[in-house]
């Protein structure tokens, strides 16, 4: 466990660092391709603070883009060769689930800990501005979550549902250490006003 958080780069300090803090102070396993870190029982018997999915390949993510008819930004497939998705607290990235790589593809809610699903939550998630891709989530407020997206010049952008923006960033470092961070401070305090300038742009 230690060692495959470890071997992540430098684009994922953020999570390796949340994550390293984690070990000692609370269970993890590995199960399913994916490294569950933060066993939190006071919140509920299976919950984790902390998941990441083994890279997937790139002919995986070239047969989910033939199978469900997507063409996945060059900058979600370079995220994708390192995780297949993460999550930190209330914050969730994309990746390919194995059951959107059948034919026909269907959402499995079987599986325990299964990632959230590239293709599905880009279909339903809000799209503020026209080639803007969605790839993951988080919570904002308490009545609101914040959307992840990847914008046609590759930029990162966080926005709310209707289209506001409030988060940018100009790589995946910078992106990965800004969610983190606001997913960190959102569950110690659900209730704070998050549109600070430290979250606005990096």
């Amino acid at each position: 466990m230690k060692d495959k958080l470890e071997s992540l780069p430098n684009s994922f300090m953020a999570f390796k660092e949340y994550a390293m803090g984690l070990l000692g102070k609370y269970s993890s396993k590995e199960e399913d391709g994916a490294l569950l870190i933060g066993n939190d029982t006071s919140v509920a018997p299976l919950y984790y603070k902390a998941i990441i999915w083994l890279p997937i390949s790139r002919h995986s993510i070239a047969r989910y883009e033939q199978i469900n008819e997507i063409e996945i930004p060059s900058s979600i497939k370079e995220l994708l060769s390192i995780a297949n998705g993460f999550e930190v607290l209330g914050l969730r990235v994309c990746g390919l689930s194995k059951s959107m790589l059948e034919a026909p593809p269907t959402i499995d809610r079987t599986p325990k800990n299964s990632c959230l699903d590239l293709c599905n939550h880009t279909k339903h998630a809000s799209i503020g501005k026209n080639g803007y891709f969605c790839f993951g989530s988080a919570h904002w407020s308490q009545n609101e979550n914040v959307n992840y997206f990847i914008t046609p010049e590759g930029e990162y952008v966080a926005m709310l549902k209707k289209g506001k923006e409030v988060g940018r960033w100009h790589s995946l470092e910078s992106f990965i250490s800004g969610a983190v961070s606001q997913a960190i401070e959102f569950d110690k305090n659900p209730e704070a006003n998050f549109e600070k300038t430290w979250w606005k742009v990096w």
